[in-house]
């Protein structure tokens, strides 16, 4: 009986995670009257408006949530062009996933010294700056579009 619980604790998950991240990546470029907000500006800041509801990125500045929530609209968009279908939920919650454990990992001030030993390179280029620009953003608005791209995407999400 437990095993059915925890299987249906798991798709209540992918289809919350999913459904998050269509709202602010795929819903949100479409305007009141569900027509494609054609404005490259008037549609990053509907979906910035739309992103800045999701929890995910409270505490997240809004130039950060732009750049991680208009790539991952833009992958959405090149996607369901290319294939005439949106990715599988599994894949857009497995993306959300990775996107909550990095921004966790990322303000996390103690680690266990396992941990911290993995991850000390990775976190100082994360939090490195380069010309002035923050690398960690750029590492998680990556995250949907590389999934996307995947040849093994649909065979398996992380």
């Amino acid at each position: 009986m437990s095993n059915l619980r925890e299987y249906q604790n798991r798709i209540a998950d992918i289809a919350k995670r999913s459904k998050a991240v269509l709202g602010w990546a795929s819903t949100a470029q479409f305007g009141t009257d569900n027509q494609f907000i054609k404005d490259d500006a008037a549609r990053a800041a509907s979906i910035l408006e739309a992103a800045r509801k999701d929890p995910i990125f409270a505490g997240i500045s809004d130039n950060a949530t732009a750049q991680i929530a208009t790539a991952w609209a833009s992958a959405l968009a090149d996607y369901a062009a290319a294939h005439k279908s949106m990715p599988r939920p599994e894949i857009l919650a497995s993306c959300h996933q990775t996107l909550e454990n990095c921004l966790i990992e990322s303000t996390r001030n103690s680690m266990d010294a396992t941990n911290k030993a993995m991850l000390e390179s990775v976190a100082a280029e994360m939090m490195s700056v380069s010309d002035g620009v923050m690398r960690l953003p750029l590492f998680l608005a990556m995250i949907l579009p590389v999934q996307l791209g995947a040849a093994t995407a649909d065979a398996c999400t992380f």
